[in-house]
C-alpha cells in the first residue's frame, strides 16, 4: 500500500509540474507582445483598406 501512495504522490506532483510549466509558457510576455504587434498590424491593414474603399466610393 505504501508504494501505491508513493506512486500516487509522484503522479500528482508530475501533473502539477506540467500544469505550472504550461501556464508559465502561456503567460510569456514576449509571446503576448508579438501577438499584440501582429494584431495591430492586421488592424492597421484593415483600416487602410477600409479608408481606400471609402475614398473610392465617395469620389
Amino acid at each position: 500500500m505504501s508504494q501505491f501512495k508513493l506512486l500516487s504522490k509522484s503522479i500528482a506532483m508530475t501533473a502539477i509540474a506540467l500544469v505550472v510549466s504550461t501556464s508559465a509558457m502561456a503567460h510569456d510576455p514576449k509571446m503576448h507582445a508579438e501577438k499584440d504587434q501582429m494584431n495591430c498590424e492586421k488592424m492597421q491593414k484593415h483600416m487602410d483598406m477600409m479608408g481606400k474603399w471609402i475614398i473610392a466610393r465617395w469620389t
